[in-house]
């Protein structure tokens, strides 16, 4: 049974992450419109004892093919931060009504990003997926 489950979980990890490995390399040649940011803060995205972990939170709308989006999806993977400052240095580039350059699949105008830059980060998606179907194969051998 737990094989299964991890084969399972593996599988999708690996689907998922495959499609975002993709993206990532493809995001910097999609189409881009001009957008306008709608809000931006830094968010608290984990508090522990003494720390919190924060991310930026940028809103922005943008116009395709005459339909209306909204997004606040900023990267390809979410980056978090230790600290508020430095999410501030990332939220000046975004001010509150500013325009922004809205990168879009062309296939899935809703699916879309300001900042193509990518960490290598994307790549955790589908090799935890083949760990955990590795693991699945721990688990027929037991």
């Amino acid at each position: 049974m737990w094989a299964l489950i991890f084969f399972l979980a593996g599988a999708a990890l690996v689907f998922y992450g495959v499609g975002l490995v993709r993206d990532a390399r493809a995001c910097a040649n999609w189409p881009t419109v001009q957008g306008r940011v709608l809000s931006a803060e830094a968010q608290v995205v984990s508090r522990q004892k003494d720390k919190s972990t924060y991310a930026p939170n940028v809103s922005y709308r943008y116009e395709v093919d005459s339909k209306d989006y909204e997004s606040s999806r900023l990267t390809i993977v979410p980056r978090n931060y230790s600290s508020r400052q430095s999410v501030n240095e990332i939220l000046i580039s975004y001010p509150v009504s500013g325009t922004v350059l809205v990168h879009y699949h062309p296939k899935n105008p809703a699916n879309c990003m300001l900042d193509t830059s990518t960490t290598g980060s994307e790549w955790a998606y589908p090799i935890g997926g083949a760990l955990m179907i590795g693991v699945g194969f721990l688990f027929l051998k037991g």
